[in-house]
């Protein structure tokens, strides 16, 4: 088993190193227990899947503590605050990633906030079994900032 690093530019410039190294299953499970104890007493998650199919799904773990940034959002807004040193240093790149909806950036406070409207839509009627990935006519604007024409108020018909 050797760790492999994958490395990457996002977009909008930040560099992103990852590392992945496979575990035996000893320790595999040591350390889901460590983790799941420091998810007692610190901030992150912990996704479990324990279905079992060959060729298509194993049982998998993916988690983690102290994460970088809080997202919080409402009906017209997303606020993202740094939780230690390094989400200090992500700020500026979601920002900037944010600056299309009036993203604001309060570096004293460690803060990003922005303006974002909400617009989920459905199809009218029920579609038949099996076209689920066919049933809204054109994709659906899902993001609005201020100043962005009026929320959608149009309902998407199922093709036929």
């Amino acid at each position: 088993m050797t760790a492999t690093t994958h490395r990457w530019t996002t977009p909008i410039g930040l560099e992103v190193t990852r590392l992945s190294e496979p575990l035996g299953p000893q320790r595999a499970e040591a350390e889901l227990a460590r983790l799941e104890d420091a998810l007692d007493t610190r901030r992150g998650l912990l996704f479990s899947g324990r279905c079992d199919q060959p060729g298509r799904y194993r049982p998998h773990d993916l988690g983690h503590v102290d994460p970088p940034v809080e997202v919080t959002a409402d009906q017209d807004g997303v606020r993202l605050r740094a939780l230690n040193a390094r989400g200090r240093v992500l700020l500026p790149a979601l920002a900037a990633a944010l600056a299309p909806h009036g993203a604001y950036w309060d570096e004293a406070a460690a803060t990003v906030t922005a303006t974002l409207r909400a617009c989920v839509t459905s199809p009218v009627g029920r579609a038949a079994s099996g076209t689920h990935a066919r049933r809204v006519a054109e994709p659906p604007t899902w993001l609005r900032h201020e100043g962005a024409p009026a929320p959608c108020d149009r309902t998407h018909q199922t093709p036929r």
